[in-house]
């Protein structure tokens, strides 16, 4: 039995509107989809814990910053700048120019505001100890851990200082590597007192060290063999 189809009553403008509108509701699926991917990273991020030890010393140093801001710029929530960097590294005699304390900031400043709330801070050390690419930005991290291990505030570290953190981030098997890396085959000077290191000396230290590290996790990336396409049908 034929059936007698009836003219659609659709115009052309009418369909161009219907297709545009599936068109953007498509396009805001996807990138909620998307967003909802890029949130994954840092929900995973957040929900890892830390050591209590990790935990009490990173607030600490938090703190501590603190208390180099400038009392004249008040902050609708506490936080640090580039100019808390700039005077607390002053403290341990080195001179952080601005530009390259506003680019530390800008770096992990996740809402733009040039400040450095709590929330971020934290995600800055914990992206950092658990970055398997080792492409996170370390230049806060590397000045934070350093006051991390100086508890008293000397302005310097020993092997002592180092030991706890290390201890119960790497365990007993990468406790020497670390020490090492850190402070090099001696743990004594020569005289056979205890080796110490500056603020100076610490940051640069780490600073070539994770420039030779990225470079061989670059190289080892590029020596990767992708698996060969099968183009037999």
């Amino acid at each position: 039995m034929n059936s007698t189809q009836q003219p659609s009553n659709t115009t052309p403008n009418q369909m161009r509107q219907h297709s545009k509108s599936f068109s953007v509701s498509a396009t805001q699926k996807l990138s909620q989809q998307q967003k909802k991917i890029e949130r994954s990273y840092e929900e995973i991020i957040a929900e890892k814990q830390l050591s209590n030890v990790e935990q009490q010393r990173l607030t600490s140093v938090f703190n501590y910053l603190l208390t180099f801001n400038n009392e004249k710029i008040k902050l609708s929530e506490p936080g640090i700048t580039a100019e808390t960097l700039m005077n607390a590294l002053e403290k341990v005699d080195y001179i952080l120019p601005i530009k390259e304390a506003e680019l530390f900031i800008w770096e992990i400043d996740e809402d733009g505001d040039k400040v450095i709330q709590f929330y971020e801070f934290q995600m800055m050390y914990k992206r950092c100890i658990f970055d398997p690419t080792l492409l996170e930005p370390r230049n806060l991290f590397n000045i934070v851990q350093f006051f991390m291990y100086d508890k008293a505030k000397h302005g310097k570290i020993t092997v002592e200082d180092t030991l706890e953190l290390l201890f119960v981030r790497h365990g007993r098997g990468g406790l020497d590597e670390e020490i090492q890396a850190i402070f090099g085959r001696e743990e004594k000077n020569s005289d056979g007192t205890e080796k110490t290191l500056s603020f100076t000396e610490y940051y640069e230290k780490t600073r070539i060290r994770d420039f030779q590290r990225r470079k061989e996790a670059e190289q080892a990336r590029k020596e990767v063999k992708l698996p060969l396409l099968d183009d037999k049908k």
